[in-house]
């Protein structure tokens, strides 16, 4: 039972158990409200009676609290009390009382978070940055909480031209906030005026992280606003950036989406992420993705960029595909059974009236035999089983007799896979081979 509250809890569901038969008298005992049970949890923690706390802990979480309830009423009897008490019973010997202390402790984590994230909390804590000292320094706690999600209103606030000491508040606020205010302000950032590109571009240069490099790049190599360029250069100056053209350093990030690495996920160990569009008429909007298919989506949508200007130069990077592709493989890997990926509506999942995409098979077949065999490399070396199976039925279907041959003495990934360490893969590989029908 405590196994599965706990994991209700973290999921942030609310928790729908029998609640616990209340002491003494059923025909005259009264219920104990909300309060006094967190109350009395507390109270018998802190005397040792732990079948008493596992009660009363057990029939608080089964009141179906919202988590922002959860986390007012924690607060309501001491929030510092409450959470040295389940510190406490998290180090008891009572196997039951520790996993219900860490349920609680998740709940009221939880909660704090909810609230942080809540609408009217970041715009009453935007609306507090302008004033006095302690609300200040509040609202910016509460901000820096709710991270990416504040980052609507955030912006807005930052771009209001009538409003200069907001204006200035709101910077600092996405400055502290750092990596979770880049994708928002790098997504916003091609579809601004002329003054707000400037403003933002200013801004991604005091936020010390080099993921706004691509994006900065690419504003320089495409504005006529002068300006607008040499807010852009100042900014890449300031974060240390590297010659380079836009779409390289765009492959190079989404290689960061790809591997799945922690300092481009924003809310590790949760089971949502953050995509965003911006409107010049709406502004900032942004939606939940699952996790698992969060990183492929980002590396997709930045290779696509890559691919526009390496076309529009007339040299597209075959490695720039092959590394699209491979997301791809990995988006249709990954993808929970059911789910309908907004970022990516397949033709069997994608809701009522929304324009599906083609599978990842088709865009592997299709983007032609070179590429394929590149898909194979980076699945033989990093020793992705699933991937180098789907790149070599590619292969199998369109590679000619010359896939196998060794280039400068360097063997062919075809060849490589048959060296590789499952049976399957060795198989398939030999299977391409056949069927490419090689002349030796």
């Amino acid at each position: 039972l405590l196994a599965a509250l706990s994991l209700l809890v973290a999921a942030g569901a609310p928790v729908s158990v029998a609640a616990a038969q209340p002491v003494g008298d059923e025909t005259t005992a009264k219920p104990a409200t909300d309060k006094e049970l967190a109350d009395d949890f507390v109270h018998y923690i802190l005397t040792a009676n732990n079948q008493m706390a596992i009660s009363t802990g057990a029939e608080l979480l089964s009141r179906n609290l919202k988590p922002a309830d959860f986390a007012a009423l924690v607060e309501s009897i001491d929030a510092q009390r409450f959470t040295g008490a389940v510190q406490r019973g998290s180090r008891s010997a009572n196997e039951d009382l520790r996993a219900l202390s860490g349920t609680l402790d998740k709940a009221y984590q939880s909660g704090l978070l909810a609230r942080a994230r809540d609408p009217e909390m970041i715009a009453r804590n935007i609306k507090n940055l302008t004033g006095g000292q302690r609300a200040r320094l509040l609202a910016r706690e509460g901000l820096k909480q709710a991270g990416e999600y504040a980052m609507v209103q955030l912006l807005d606030a930052y771009l209001q031209a009538d409003n200069s000491e907001l204006s200035v508040a709101a910077q600092t606020v996405m400055i502290d906030m750092g990596r979770q205010a880049i994708v928002p302000l790098t997504t916003a950032l091609p579809r601004l005026n002329g003054l707000n590109q400037e403003k933002v571009a200013r801004l991604l240069g005091l936020i010390p992280y080099k993921q706004s490099l691509p994006f900065l790049t690419d504003l320089v190599s495409s504005t006529d606003n002068t300006a607008v360029r040499a807010a852009a250069e100042q900014a890449i100056a300031r974060l240390g950036g590297q010659p380079g053209t836009a779409a390289d350093q765009y492959r190079g990030l989404a290689e960061a989406y790809y591997s799945e690495n922690s300092n481009v996920t924003s809310f590790p160990g949760e089971d949502f992420q953050l995509l965003w569009n911006f409107d010049p008429q709406t502004g900032l909007v942004m939606r939940e993705i699952r996790t698992p298919v969060f990183h492929e989506a980002m590396a997709m949508q930045l290779l696509e960029r890559a691919m526009q200007l390496e076309s529009g130069s007339g040299n597209l990077n075959p490695d720039t595909l092959a590394l699209w592709v491979a997301s791809n493989y990995s988006r249709q890997f990954d993808t929970p059974q059911g789910y309908v990926n907004p970022a990516y509506p397949t033709a069997d999942a994608a809701e009522e009236g929304a324009s599906a995409r083609r599978s990842a098979e088709y865009f592997g077949v299709a983007s032609g035999s070179d590429v394929a065999q590149r898909v194979l490399s980076r699945a033989l070396d990093r020793k992705d089983t699933q991937l180098a199976r789907a790149a070599l039925a590619s292969v199998e279907q369109i590679a000619g007799s010359r896939a196998v041959a060794d280039q400068a003495g360097v063997r062919s990934p075809l060849s490589n896979a048959l060296l590789y360490p499952n049976r399957r893969v060795q198989l398939d590989a030999a299977l391409a081979i056949a069927a490419t029908q090689p002349g030796q």
